[in-house]
């Protein structure tokens, strides 16, 4: 795997810590629409937009005390 940036001046490992952080991220997103129904809006009102993703946010913040708690992965919880 290649890891590229416009950035000349980083060295392998400071492009390495910034992709890291970036795929976690990357992960709380993918976590948020597929676990969290995030993606499964159904609301055209902003205020009703603002609500659903706070609770989208706020279910996520529960999925991950739990997977903490028993240790086991969302799959698992879902199943």
């Amino acid at each position: 795997m290649y890891l590229v940036s416009i950035d000349t001046n980083l060295t392998q490992d400071q492009l390495t810590t910034i992709y890291q952080r970036r795929w976690e991220v990357k992960g709380y997103h993918k976590s948020l629409k597929q676990n969290a129904s995030m993606a499964k809006s159904p609301t055209k009102m902003v205020a009703t937009q603002a609500n659903h993703f706070l609770t989208a946010v706020l279910a996520y913040v529960k999925l991950e005390v739990l997977k903490l708690k028993c240790g086991l992965g969302y799959f698992r919880f879902k199943a």
